[in-house]
């Protein structure tokens, strides 16, 4: 099971269950920016976090400066480039196709990880 997600345990996963070659997408979430990094790390592949905008297939706009300046950050010709993206930067695409990407279950084993979910607290800030 891999809920609740944990970046420490999901990047085993990807690393030891999936090869990619082209690009490895996630949203800029705190998950996504927890995730990516390890598992570029461990591939020695880049990794470029907030895509706000994609110019080419190696060349690609992100925020840095708390937002106040826009770089433009172009990669060298490697197999795998891993990306956030801020999904909001990117318009909504309505697709006509079902299933456009193969959906496939993973083998995993247990991992014995030095960090472990304790919970998850949620606040209504309206209170």
């Amino acid at each position: 099971m891999l809920a609740p997600p944990l970046a420490e345990f999901l990047s085993a996963v990807i690393i030891n269950n999936i090869e990619v070659s082209g690009y490895l997408v996630a949203a800029a979430t705190s998950l996504g920016k927890n995730l990516l990094p390890r598992v570029a790390a461990i591939w020695d592949v880049p990794q470029i976090s907030d895509v706000t905008t994609i110019v080419d297939h190696r060349t690609f706009k992100h925020p840095i400066y708390a937002g106040n300046a826009v770089e433009t950050v172009r990669v060298l010709d490697v197999p795998t480039v891993c990306l956030t993206v801020r999904a909001s930067a990117f318009p909504f695409v309505k697709s006509q196709r079902k299933n456009l990407a193969p959906v496939r279950s993973l083998p995993y084993t247990t991992y014995h990880l030095r960090s472990e979910f304790c919970s998850l607290e949620t606040h209504n800030s309206a209170e």
